[in-house]
């Protein structure tokens, strides 16, 4: 696809400007599922891609970071799903960091990688032949070896690409917000996790060494990675690797000294990013872009629409209620009746179902008004409610009497809550709020119309309302804007 001058310009200006909204939109498109045409991983390199060459990739990572960080429930899940975020991230050390890690590991990869498995291996189940004897001299020459990897990392701060800091920064400031004894872990996870450790155990993909790894060297990295990842991490291994316990103490350690390293890495970072992008991977990528833009165009209009907050879980600031529930349905293929477990979110007076925490979209939006919420024993279930709207009933399920009597109440409270968009108030959170319901607003119409579920798979059209002109979505200059130049 030729584009004309005038058609990039403009094209360029709707992604990369306004804080990035557009491409957020689409990441929330791709990660919920709905995104048709390109996969999580395609996506991520095209995007890093993009950035990179506009110098704007730093800002997405930041962005991806804060909303994966503020939206995280449990932090014991912080940045270990392999999200679309996840893969960025990965996919942009990889994009910026190549040079650093093989001037930085190269001479330790050689050595590695020219050295017998026989003199490395910890796991007796491997090498049945081993001695006790043998195997403890394995594991002070593995501890070694993981200390020459460990000492060329620490020593190579300073050439850090500046991109790579920048995400250290990011991680570091977002993570302290929430979670500030994650800060090191999270820097950790992002510098060991996604980029050090795959390069130890896919050198060949990264330019460490010109031939092919055999599968002892390979085993020997993998061995050398896992001690690495667990000084990162600042955990040491339990019953589940039990050959690795005699490297605890090594690991224990190292830890402070890592932990170091990595709030080094999270200083302020001055020098800009380089672009390393040729102009053909910026055409190539623009133009996926524009194709999957076209594709996808009533999805990412959906996600403007839903305020690009990127996260199902992304209006909890202002929620009076949130939490998992069983919800009945019916599926109109089998005609069976199920309950399926939903992230429920009560904001003002609606409730909105989400597949999951993570979900970019409702499953359904049940507006409060003209309902009746009560408990019901109608369905040969415990610590089940009902929601009676005018067009039809939902029916959730709680884990306890008291859960289901806080839902009862909070849903009743919530159905007294009246909007008032020509009040003045000077809370800019409260404005902002406002904005997001009358958004909300236009999506309950709809979300009202369509009862019909297939287990809660419905994509919702946007039908415009009785008796009116079909009125466009809120992001309708965007929206219409990738419809003209995508042709």
């Amino acid at each position: 696809m030729a584009l004309s001058h005038a058609t990039i310009g403009e094209l360029d200006q709707i992604l990369v400007e306004d804080g990035l909204q557009v491409l957020l939109a689409f990441c929330s498109a791709v990660e919920s599922g709905a995104a048709s045409g390109c996969t999580a991983d395609k996506a991520a390199k095209v995007l890093v891609t993009y950035l990179v060459a506009h110098s704007r990739m730093a800002e997405l990572a930041r962005l991806l970071i804060e909303r994966e960080v503020k939206y995280t429930v449990d932090q014991s899940t912080l940045f270990r799903r392999n999200s679309l975020a996840s893969k960025i991230l990965s996919a942009y050390s990889k994009a910026i960091g190549i040079t650093y890690v093989v001037e930085t590991l190269r001479d330790t990869m050689r050595f590695a990688c020219s050295e017998p498995l026989v003199k490395y291996e910890v796991d007796r189940n491997k090498m049945p032949e081993l001695n006790d004897n043998q195997l403890m001299e394995n594991a002070k020459r593995l501890l070694a070896l993981t200390d020459r990897f460990l000492a060329s990392v620490l020593r190579s701060q300073n050439s850090c690409p500046p991109g790579l800091r920048m995400v250290c920064r990011a991680l570091d400031v977002e993570v302290g917000k929430k979670f500030p004894e994650l800060r090191s872990m999270a820097i950790g996870g992002f510098f060991f996790l996604r980029f050090i450790c795959p390069t130890l155990i896919a050198p060949e993909q990264y330019g460490l060494v010109s031939d092919g790894v055999s599968k002892d060297s390979r085993r020997i990295l993998v061995l050398v990675s896992k001690v690495l990842q667990n000084i990162s991490n600042g955990v040491t291994n339990a019953s589940k690797e039990s050959y690795m316990t005699v490297m605890n103490d090594y690991v224990t350690k190292q830890c402070q000294k890592l932990n170091a390293f990595f709030l080094d890495l999270a200083k302020p970072c001055n020098r800009m990013p380089e672009n390393t992008v040729s102009a053909g991977e910026l055409a190539e990528s623009r133009e996926l872009i524009l194709e999957w833009l076209k594709l996808n165009v009533h999805h990412v209009g959906r996600a403007l629409i839903a305020g690009n907050r990127g996260s199902a879980i992304s209006q909890i600031k202002r929620s009076e209620k949130r939490g998992f529930l069983l919800k009945r349905g019916e599926n109109v293929l089998t005609g069976t009746q199920t309950w399926t477990k939903r992230w429920v979110l009560l904001r003002r007076n609606q409730v909105h179902y989400f597949r999951s925490a993570q979900d970019a979209l409702p499953a359904g939006v049940i507006p409060l008004a003209d309902t009746q919420c009560h408990a019901s024993d109608a369905y040969g279930e415990e610590h089940t409610l009902e929601v009676v709207t005018p067009h039809r009933t939902y029916v959730f399920r709680a884990a306890s009497s008291s859960e289901m009597a806080g839902w009862v109440s909070a849903i009743a409270a919530a159905r007294n809550v009246q909007d008032s968009d020509s009040e003045d108030d000077d809370d800019e959170d409260d404005d902002e709020a406002d904005a997001d319901m009358r958004r909300e607003r236009r999506s309950s119409w709809v979300a009202s119309r369509h009862s019909i579920e297939l287990d809660d798979e419905v994509d919702f059209p946007f039908p415009a309302p009785e008796n009116k002109a079909p009125a466009p979505p809120p992001a309708d200059a965007v929206v219409a804007q990738a419809r003209r130049l995508s042709g």
